[in-house]
């Protein structure tokens, strides 16, 4: 499990607000992997907060006006946090929840009595042993109880699982997400693809994953967002042979889906 805590500039001690924490550590389970520079904290620098003698006060309570252009701000200073299974805050504003969430994050709130250092309550979440942690351990259960699984189908048309699938993802109309339970089609989704911003296949592939997807299918895909997918920890799947999503699902389900290495099959994008 890829576990994510908003640290001080000491890269160790637990920050309190999470969009304006200096850097992100990255663990895999217990194990500290690296630091992140938060981009956006930047911008702030010199705000007092909880570590320059200024009033602390909890984000969760204190009321922050909805912006999008500050979540989209908080997402692509984020990129780098996508393909991470949850976050551990003790504070997070409604943008930066909006934008974590985006990705697929989900948040753990943490208390201080857990502790004041990153590794203190990565080592408790992985006990299942924080102050505000499900008794059950429901996130960390949560991927085991949960059989479903989310396909993303770039396609021509709006037409559910009927749609005729995209020749390539970057420039097909839309996006159909199509929710498996079992062998069963538990839901279907169809959303427009807002298209790559000036060419940034980064933006692609932010986009794909704030839909929240197990696996994309495609029928063609550049090397640059491929990389970028297999970064983010998402299953990559190729069909250059199902007409229709439904006929890709069955492929899916047999088997028959070949699996991407992080290897594009085509130089555009």
């Amino acid at each position: 499990m890829k576990i994510v805590v908003p640290v001080d500039e000491d890269k160790q001690t637990v920050f309190k607000r999470t969009g304006r924490a200096p850097f992100f550590a990255l663990y895999e389970n217990e194990i500290l992997q690296k630091c992140i520079v938060n981009s956006h904290a930047a911008s702030h620098h010199g705000d007092k907060g909880e570590h320059e003698g200024g009033h602390e006060h909890d984000e969760e309570h204190h009321h922050e006006e909805h912006s999008a252009e500050e979540v989209q701000h908080h997402r692509q200073d984020i990129g780098e946090l996508i393909g991470c299974d949850v976050i551990l805050a003790q504070a997070v504003g409604e943008n930066m929840k909006e934008a974590l969430e985006s990705i697929g994050l989900k948040i753990q709130k943490i208390s201080k009595s857990d502790g004041t250092t990153a590794q203190e309550v990565v080592n408790k979440f992985i006990t299942n042993s924080l102050k505000r942690q499900n008794k059950k351990g429901q996130i960390m259960e949560e991927s085991k109880q949960n059989k479903q699984t989310r396909l993303v189908f770039p396609t021509d048309e709006d037409m559910g699982y009927l749609s005729k699938r995209g020749a390539h993802f970057g420039k097909a109309k839309f996006y159909t997400i199509v929710t498996l339970e079992g062998e069963a089609i538990k839901d279907v989704e169809v959303v427009a693809n807002p298209g790559h911003s000036g060419g940034a296949c980064g933006n692609a592939v932010l986009n794909i994953m704030s839909l929240k997807p197990d696996g994309l299918v495609v029928s063609g895909i550049g090397g640059s967002p491929a990389e970028g997918f297999a970064k983010a920890g998402l299953d990559l799947y190729f069909d250059s042979t199902s007409a229709t999503v439904e006929l890709s699902i069955k492929a899916f389900l047999s088997g028959k889906l070949e699996k991407s290495s992080g290897q594009g099959t085509c130089s555009a994008h």
